[in-house]
């Protein structure tokens, strides 16, 4: 099941300059984002639950998604951070994607995992139902 955890509005773009490891010098561009709704995060939160990987963000121009992807990097004041709550500012630059435009609207989606759940039936059967199926008369 796809949850999206938090929404953000692109105020601005900019170039982000970061150094990796090997010494290779990279710039791409990044979006300033005001966090409207929930969280930005970066990695699966640690709250129990199941998660299939690390968020999707998806950039929705209008109606229409332009990009659906990891994030590459999440910050706070040019600090690397792995969340961002709902009233605060930060930057994000995405895999794969430079193309964001002002107004674009940012989602940090989460993929739960939910697992079947086996009932008891009368007479000592089991039945296995889907995460949003109901047992009915079982």
């Amino acid at each position: 099941r796809e949850d999206v955890v938090g929404t953000a509005e692109v105020l601005a773009t900019f170039k982000a300059r970061k150094t990796a490891s090997s010494g290779e010098k990279s710039v791409r561009t990044a979006a300033g984002l005001r966090v409207n709704d929930g969280r930005m995060e970066k990695s699966a939160p640690s709250d129990g639950r199941s998660f299939d990987g690390p968020p999707t963000f998806r950039v929705m121009r209008g109606d229409e998604e332009v990009y659906r992807g990891p994030a590459a990097a999440l910050y706070h004041h040019k600090q690397e951070v792995q969340a961002m709550n709902a009233g605060q500012e930060c930057g994000i630059t995405l895999q794969d994607f430079e193309a964001f435009e002002v107004g674009d609207v940012v989602e940090c989606i989460q993929v739960l995992l939910e697992s079947p759940r086996i009932v008891t039936v009368q007479g000592g059967g089991v039945r296995v139902l889907a995460p949003d199926e109901t047992d009915g008369d079982a």
